[in-house]
């Protein structure tokens, strides 16, 4: 009995462990975002600060907050982010600012297009060198 609480004790630390090296590898990341979702996850996953905590902070309400950081941590962990975060500079000078607002940002297409003042088409074209890119240097 004693061999399976510490083998249950065993797996539960190398959880802890893998947990706290991918919330290490997110607080990494943040600079890349902006600003408000940058803040958000420093408080959440930096601080450990609860959701319903920083919605008290900044006012709002707590399951947008909620709603917000899972979407932003998602975004995070997509290998696509990681890739445009690290190798940003590989990417044509054209690309980078659609790589930034689609995949930094997450703004959508449509929204990119009106942000750049160019065509949906433009930023599509744009979004596929990115992802061949990343392909390419996977």
């Amino acid at each position: 009995m004693s061999a399976n609480l510490s083998q249950i004790s065993t797996t539960a630390h190398a959880q802890r462990q893998l947990k706290r090296k991918q919330v290490q590898e997110l607080l990494a990341l943040a600079d890349y975002l902006p600003d408000k979702d940058r803040v958000l996850i420093e408080h959440v996953l930096g601080k450990g600060m609860p959701v319903a905590r920083v919605a008290k902070l900044y006012q709002r309400p707590p399951r947008q907050l909620q709603r917000q950081a899972t979407n932003v941590i998602k975004r995070m962990s997509d290998q696509l982010f990681k890739f445009v975060a690290l190798h940003m500079n590989t990417l044509p000078a054209e690309t980078r600012t659609t790589a930034r607002y689609v995949v930094l940002q997450g703004k959508s297409l449509r929204e990119t297009a009106r942000s750049t003042n160019t065509s949906l088409h433009y930023v599509r074209r744009h979004m596929d060198i990115v992802h061949a890119t990343a392909r390419l240097l996977a």
